[in-house]
């Protein structure tokens, strides 16, 4: 009956794992998106479940809208380690929010779905549903949310390329310099 588990991950321990998010793929998105510099890499694993829970637990939870600001610059990358539709509660991202947003909802700590609805045009939300290994690579600066699952459990790897270490949020990060690569 635990509505929600973060797991965090050293990478340096996982040898596959650490050779995904350090595969050219990963690291030139990384150089294109936050440039030649130092970067940091850090993974966890989300496991929503579909039990009850108050709405301020929601809000802790990330299932109310929401931006992250760990780095000055960076993204993440949410892979689905199970398959995703309208009962496990898909991933919602509000889009170019990571660019312009209302000044309301940069002093906002967690913003509920009428404010969202009433602030920007409908087809800028986009739901991301999908089968057991689908990847989404966002700003998460942008608003964004979990939809809170229904009757099935959503479980999530989450790896964030940020410039530098940041707000030194996320434990075990890989330090890598783009400029060297």
């Amino acid at each position: 009956k635990i509505p929600h588990v973060a797991i965090d991950i050293d990478l340096a321990k996982t040898k596959v794992l650490k050779k995904f998010v350090t595969s050219n793929f990963f690291l030139n998105i990384a150089k294109n998106y936050i440039g030649e510099k130092k970067i940091s890499i850090s993974s966890q694993c989300y496991i929503s479940n579909p039990f009850k829970t108050t709405e301020n637990k929601k809000k802790d939870l990330a299932q109310y809208f929401h931006y992250d600001n760990d780095f000055k610059k960076f993204f993440k990358t949410f892979i689905y380690l199970t398959d995703v539709d309208e009962n496990s509660g898909p991933h919602i991202f509000i889009e170019k929010t990571n660019t312009k947003k209302f000044f309301k909802h940069i002093t906002a700590e967690r913003i509920d779905d009428i404010e969202i609805l009433n602030s920007y045009p409908n087809n800028t939300m986009k739901e991301f549903r999908g089968p057991q290994g689908s990847m989404i690579i966002e700003d998460t600066f942008g608003l964004h949310k979990g939809q809170s699952p229904k009757s099935k459990s959503r479980i999530m790897l989450i790896v964030i390329f940020g410039e530098d270490i940041g707000m030194d949020t996320y434990k075990n990060p890989l330090l890598i310099d783009l400029k060297k690569l």
